[in-house]
């Protein structure tokens, strides 16, 4: 046997000893299988027979997560996640806001009151007023149910594939994603995008004001312009007039005159946005409001 040969089958038997003796940990590391990619369910069905529980009572709970990745102020996709292992059927608001995870609920801009009242979020028109970060962005999951007819700019109707009457269903341990429609609601900071931390939480942890509230449900509706929509969510929620709203200018990136932020059109259609839903607000108010007691009249006349 040459001196060639004699060196190659040592170097062999080298190479087995090391793996025989090799720590099992690590074989046993090397086989674990890897953690499998969730592909969220892009058009849920609405299963009847599952439990149905309210989006942010589940999220209280810790039945569901919920995430939002915003493409920018004016929406993005909503992923929730059943971290249960039963299917589930989830209520939605008509309204929402999109918050970033960071942000500190209770300090809303200048005016420091979280919209309670009328009072609006205070008016940030420019940078530097309120706290720092990413804006808030309200509006809704999918079509809005129960909007009704006569919107500016069509029928509030609709509703998603397999998503109905705003409620839809999660299989055990899966994601949905749903689409989010929206407007900022603080004039002036910074804009939300892909890489931002987002989060949902309910109308009312941000503002009490009912006008908003019926403002950001025809947003979550997709139905109405853009443009429109966020001309009126800035005159509601920062208290900028229309006038102050129609002398905004902007400037294009690359270019090197300003153009008006937005039309005379979008200005007037943002004004009928605002007119319709004070209305809206007022009849929800009657309805939720109950009837004052009236005292029988044979108490009422009796003397002491």
């Amino acid at each position: 046997m040459s001196r060639r040969t004699i060196a190659v089958l040592c170097g062999l038997t080298s190479l087995a000893l090391v793996v025989a003796t090799s720590p099992p940990t690590e074989l046993v590391a090397a086989s674990k299988p890897t953690q499998t990619f969730k592909k969220p369910i892009r058009n849920p069905k609405f299963d009847p027979a599952a439990e149905q529980v309210d989006l942010f009572e589940a999220v209280d709970a810790g039945q569901v997560t919920v995430r939002l990745i915003p493409r920018s102020a004016l929406g993005g996709n909503v992923l929730i996640e059943n971290k249960t292992d039963k299917p589930l059927t989830v209520k939605i608001p008509d309204a929402v806001v999109g918050v970033s995870i960071h942000s500190q609920f209770g300090n809303f801009g200048a005016a420091g009151n979280l919209g309670l009242g009328n009072q609006g979020l205070g008016n940030n028109a420019g940078p530097g007023n309120g706290q720092n970060g990413p804006q808030k962005i309200g509006g809704g999951i999918g079509p809005a149910p129960g909007i009704g007819n006569g919107l500016p700019f069509g029928n509030g109707q609709g509703n998603a594939q397999g998503i109905g009457q705003g409620f839809f269903s999660i299989p055990a341990e899966q994601i949905v994603s749903l689409n989010f429609n929206s407007v900022c609601l603080e004039h002036g900071k910074p804009e939300p995008g892909p890489s931002s931390k987002y989060t949902l939480t309910p109308v009312t942890k941000i503002s009490r004001d009912p006008v908003l509230y019926q403002l950001l449900t025809v947003v979550g509706s997709g139905k109405v312009d853009t443009k429109a929509a966020q001309a009126a969510a800035w005159h509601q929620a920062n208290r900028m007039s229309f006038q102050q709203l129609s002398e905004k200018m902007n400037t294009p990136l690359g270019a090197l005159t300003q153009t008006p932020e937005f039309t005379r059109s979008q200005i007037l259609a943002a004004e009928e946005l605002i007119a319709q839903a004070k209305q809206r607000a007022t009849e929800a108010s009657l309805v939720e409001t109950p009837e004052p007691k009236v005292e029988p009249e044979a108490k009422r006349f009796v003397k002491n």
